[in-house]
Parts: C-alpha cells; sequence; structure tokens
C-alpha cells in the first residue's frame, strides 16, 4: 500500500508540472502581479520566435481561443496572419492591475520598421495560470 501511495504522489507531481509550466506563469510562489509579467513575457518570447503554438497552447485564454474558433479562424493561422510582418518585437510591460480573477497590463510594444504602441492587455485567470483574453484597447 505504500507503494501505491508513493506512485500515486509522483503521479500528481508530474501532472502538476505538465499541466503548469513555468514561463506560462503558474503559480510556485509568485505573486499575481509577477504571474501576470510571466505571462506577458511567455506571449514576447514565442512572438520573437514565431511560435504560434505555443501561445495557443500556454497563453491565449480559452475564451479567446473559442472566439477564434467560432469565427472559423484556427489560433496559429490567426496569429501568423496578424503577426506576419512584425519582425524584431519587443514588449515593455508596465502597471499590472490584479482584480480577483481579472488583470491588465499597460505594454509598449516596437518591431523594426513599425510605429511603437502603447495599448492595456487584459487577462483571465484560468485553471492553467494566467492567460491573455484581449490584445490591445490602446
Amino acid at each position: 500500500m505504500r507503494a501505491e501511495a508513493r506512485a500515486a504522489a509522483v503521479a500528481g507531481a508530474v501532472a502538476l508540472v505538465l499541466a503548469c509550466p513555468l514561463a506560462a506563469g503558474c503559480g510556485r510562489g509568485q505573486s499575481d502581479d509577477e504571474q501576470v509579467r510571466a505571462t506577458l513575457d511567455a506571449f514576447a518570447q514565442a512572438t520573437a520566435r514565431r511560435d504560434w503554438r505555443r501561445i495557443c497552447d500556454e497563453v491565449l485564454a480559452r475564451r479567446l481561443l473559442d472566439r477564434l474558433r467560432a469565427a472559423g479562424v484556427g489560433c496559429e493561422v490567426a496569429l501568423s496572419t496578424g503577426l506576419e510582418g512584425v519582425r524584431q518585437p519587443r514588449l515593455e510591460i508596465g502597471a499590472v492591475t490584479v482584480r480577483g480573477d481579472a488583470a491588465s497590463a499597460r505594454v509598449r510594444t516596437r518591431a523594426a520598421n513599425q510605429n511603437e504602441s502603447t495599448d492595456t492587455v487584459e487577462l483571465a485567470r484560468e485553471r492553467e495560470g494566467w492567460r491573455i483574453v484581449a490584445l490591445g484597447g490602446g
């Protein structure tokens, strides 16, 4: 019986680690502010690498993905089309506001050959951690 309990504990720990990667901003002692910033950092890194799958799987909120599906657009296709011309993107995170399971962050974005933009990114707390609900809305 002791071996079964140990196996169950190991399986649970592995499931937790797989379901909640550090880069996606999942807790592990971080404040909500730090978790929101980690999610935005993950978004910036994945955008710079053109890693659309990571953004779809680890950064965007379910409700945003649902809206894309309802519109008949795949997440990776939407991102690759919408961000096609973006080169050398940089994201600077400003003030973060957390209210319960909702958060917003002021961000300044820059990219090669594009105008600088200051916007608000909306996030929601989901089971996996903080996820982006809406990009933009300066």
